[in-house]
């Protein structure tokens, strides 16, 4: 809906001849504010004048802060028109999505040649939020003593507080039943295979059963951070 005189509930006329606009947010310096047509206006503390009622245009472009054009969002410049009787305009800028995990990236956007009005802030800082977990892989192997049998392995990438849910399921005619089920912390955040991205190690000790098909299942929940994983191993005692 377009703005006029009547639909303006935040700036008053004190007599004839001022306009008031108060700046009403907590550390702000200015503001927009709507300028009646058929009317010259003055800044009071500048001495710029602005017709009311007049279509707005200013240049805009973008630039790369920590995000790179092409990539990461596809740059963006041109010229913004706000038409008479509104305050604000949009200015698109599209997003590169992918799969994989990065960190909150930055850009830059510069407004110029500003006509029908002034420019008081002339750059912004924008935020592109890395919505993807860090994959994870898991690693099983089986260890055998005379009373105990161990799942054994690594979860990359890895950070502290992980926990690993093994169970031990025993085949009994074509299905597998859970015999036990055990939660243990990752242990060890180190580079083993030296690719880079740290892992950590667990065990889970389980009562040696009797002779028969086995199978353990390793299971990492994930978090906000970190996606879920999962590791099959099967074998026979």
């Amino acid at each position: 809906m377009a703005i006029t005189t009547w639909t303006v509930d935040d700036a008053y006329l004190f007599g004839a001849d001022l306009l008031v606009a108060p700046v009403l947010t907590a550390g702000a310096t200015a503001r927009t504010t709507y300028l009646p047509a058929g009317a010259t206006w003055t800044d009071a503390w500048t001495g710029e004048t602005y017709e009311g009622g007049r279509t707005v245009t200013v240049d805009y472009a973008t630039a790369d802060g920590t995000a790179t054009a092409g990539s990461d969002y596809t740059a963006a410049t041109g010229t913004l028109t706000i038409p008479a009787g509104q305050v604000s305009g949009t200015i698109t800028v599209n997003v590169n999505g992918d799969t994989s995990w990065e960190p909150n990236e930055t850009l830059g956007l510069t407004l110029s040649n500003p006509a029908g009005a002034k420019i008081v802030v002339g750059t912004a800082t924008g935020t592109i939020l890395n919505d993807d977990k860090i994959l994870t892989t898991l690693s099983t192997k089986l260890a055998k003593g005379p009373t105990a049998i161990k799942a054994k392995g690594l979860i990359e990438a890895a950070t502290g507080g992980m926990d690993i849910k093994v169970s031990l399921l025993h085949k009994v005619g074509r299905k597998y039943v859970v015999v036990s089920t055990k939660i243990v912390g990752a242990k060890g955040l180190l580079d083993r295979n030296k690719d880079g991205i740290l892992d950590a190690a667990y065990v889970a000790s389980f009562k040696r059963p009797a002779a028969g098909a086995y199978r353990f299942v390793a299971r990492y929940a994930g978090n906000t951070t970190y996606a879920p994983s999962k590791r099959t191993l099967s074998f026979k005692l």
